[in-house]
């Protein structure tokens, strides 16, 4: 008996043995798997790229001189997970073999912002930055000690936190436990972005902002801004513009905002907190407060008219995943409270954006949300999260006006992913109020959006991608005064173009050519660009018969993803009209922020506006 017993257990340990082997051997084959999904290469042209950068670099270290230049124009790659230039990765299929893997530690790595053996600038920087505190990372995890693997969640995590302006670039990485077969430990790599930048704003009429603010107040990610205003023709002083933001307080993925100050003859006062609908199975809640002093109308400086407006917003929402359909079904509400302390003149048909007025919303749908990653679409090298999936949704509710009360009837669709020759949008938008005394339609809107953008074209050294847009907007059943008719703006316009008569009725092509350059002095990279932009714009019905707009125009933006602020942009152009050349723009000086259009997650559902 007793040596049946001593076999049997001889038996268990061998076959124990066998199952921790298997496991082992499983992991490695993850790791070289992960390796080779996670880190491709480029194929030959890569390897030209290398050996050519090899090549320069051997020659500029004969002499001083010529090294100097060599180490001011090229900088060594500093991404924590490089992804090849245009290549589009599903990361989720990089986690996939642990899916279901039980998370036994998380551990956070900080990396500053600049390369430690980098140039004397990038030196310099990561003395002066306060690291962002792994406390601060850690309330961002979706995930804690004790969890599975779920592969998507993990990147809606990454892109989370790749949303964070105070975070340059973020990797995952999935190690297995040794001390816990069939565990896994979960680390996260983390490069912080200098986020203390000055901004400024310079008015034709005198009027200037300057502004100092941080994205990351002694790494607790916090941000703080102050804007003070000035005419520079005699420094009169013009008001300061404060702002406190708090991304996520104590982890709970709430985020509060305030914002008051004076802005010469204008004021605000923009107060804030609410939670997102974040991953498929969630829930949204929020609440803001407004209260403006806005001009309505200067064009009689002896006579400028103001407007005093408070609004209160409460929204709500709720949303869950069914599996089989891999989508969400969502529901949302909102209720709108505005009045006016001042304003314009008001009439039953007259100027309804200052009405005074009550208004309950509520949205039903269906949505998708998946991210995909790759580079140098809006950025210049780092990963960027586009958004890939549809939403479809009924909006519905009553609106009880000073003048005007009525239903409100809404519906939307949107959807866009990466095909093979680039990746596509489309959008489309209707939404009217009705009368319901007679059924009547009146101040009805309906718009159609088209977006895409090319794949990563190679040109030796150098990168290229086509952008295009288009809009179609339609107003119908209009009343008279603000807001009842559209013109052209920065998201649907003809660049360089200056203000035009507007119309109910507006379509816009916007298409552009991007080339990435190689160079990077001092870490800025450097991309040139040309446009050419078309539009109709008038009070017809037929798009055909309104006034006919163009532009054309070159530029170039410089930009260093380690720091915050945004793209450095000059821009050149002439608008043209039938008649021949319009009064434009024709050079721009400006900052432009990266933006991330391709979104399909529920929000407050809101009237359709004609802008």
């Amino acid at each position: 008996m007793r040596d049946s017993l001593h076999r049997i257990d001889s038996l268990r340990r061998a076959i124990n043995r066998i199952r921790r082997d298997s496991v082992q051997r499983a992991d490695s084959l993850r790791r070289k798997l992960q390796l080779l999904v996670e880190e491709p290469t480029d194929s030959l042209s890569e390897a030209r790229n290398e050996r050519l950068f090899d090549s320069l670099e051997s020659k500029a270290n004969r002499n001083k001189i010529s090294k100097l230049i060599y180490n001011l124009l090229v900088t060594e790659k500093q991404s924590i997970s490089p992804t090849p230039s245009g290549l589009v990765i599903d990361q989720s299929k990089i986690f996939q073999p642990f899916h279901g893997r039980r998370i036994s530690s998380i551990e956070v790595e900080r990396v500053p912002v600049f390369d430690s053996g980098g140039n004397w600038f990038e030196r310099t920087g990561n003395k002066l930055h306060v690291q962002t505190r792994e406390r601060v990372i850690r309330r961002d995890l979706m995930f804690e000690v004790g969890d599975t693997i779920d592969p998507q969640k993990l990147v809606r995590n990454m892109q989370l936190l790749n949303d964070r302006s105070y975070i340059s670039e973020l990797a995952f990485h999935i190690i297995p436990d040794t001390l816990n077969p069939g565990d896994v430990i979960l680390r996260l790599t983390v490069q912080d972005r200098w986020t203390i930048s000055v901004d400024g704003r310079w008015g034709g009429d005198g009027e200037t902002m300057v502004a100092l603010f941080d994205d990351n107040i002694m790494g607790w990610g916090t941000r703080f801004n102050v804007e003070t205003n000035f005419d520079r023709r005699d420094f009169s002083y013009g008001g300061n513009v404060v702002q406190y933001k708090i991304p996520n307080i104590g982890g709970s993925f709430y985020t509060a905002e305030i914002l008051a100050g004076r802005e010469f003859r204008e004021s605000t006062l923009h107060l804030s907190i609410g939670k997102e609908l974040i991953q498929p199975t969630d829930y949204g809640l929020g609440s803001s407060f407004i209260r403006e002093k806005t001009i309505y109308n200067e064009d009689d400086p002896e006579n400028i008219i103001f407007s005093r407006i408070r609004k209160t917003n409460i929204w709500a929402g709720l949303s869950h995943e069914f599996k089989s359909i891999r989508s969400s079904i969502y529901a949302m509400a909102n209720y709108t409270r505005t009045r006016f302390e001042e304003r314009p003149k008001v009439d039953f048909g007259f100027n309804p954006a200052y009405h005074e007025s009550d208004e309950v919303l509520a949205s039903l749908g269906i949505y998708r949300e998946r991210f995909l990653t790759t580079n140098m679409i809006y950025g210049y090298g780092t990963r960027e999260y586009i958004g890939t999936g549809y939403r479809a949704e009924l909006v519905g509710g009553y609106h009880w006006g000073e003048y005007h009360n009525g239903y409100y009837f809404g519906t939307g669709l949107r959807g866009g992913d990466f095909l093979s020759w680039g990746y596509a949008y489309a959008g489309a938008q209707l939404g009217s109020y009705i009368r319901p005394t007679d059924g009547a339609w009146f101040r009805s809107v309906a718009k159609i959006d088209l977006k895409w953008f090319s794949n990563l074209l190679p040109a030796g050294r150098f990168n290229v991608r086509q952008l295009a847009k288009m809009n179609y907007t339609q107003g119908w059943n209009r009343l008279e005064g603000s807001n009842e008719t559209i013109n052209f703006n920065d998201n649907s316009g003809i660049r360089t173009l200056k203000d035009v008569d507007a119309g109910i009725n507006r379509w816009s092509l916007n298409t552009e050519t991007v080339l990435f350059t190689p160079y990077q002095p001092w870490g800025f990279r450097i991309t040139l660009f040309g446009f050419a932009d078309f539009g109709l714009l008038g009070q017809a019905d037929n798009p055909l018969r309104n006034n006919f707009y163009s532009a054309i125009g070159v530029g170039i933006r410089i930009k260093n993803e380690r720091l915050i602020f945004g793209a450095i942009q000059l821009q050149l152009g002439l608008a043209f009209g039938k008649g021949g050349l319009l009064s434009d723009r024709w050079y721009e000086f400006s900052s432009q922020r990266t933006v991330n259009e391709f979104r399909y997650r529920p929000t407050a559902p809101t009237p359709s506006l004609l802008e």
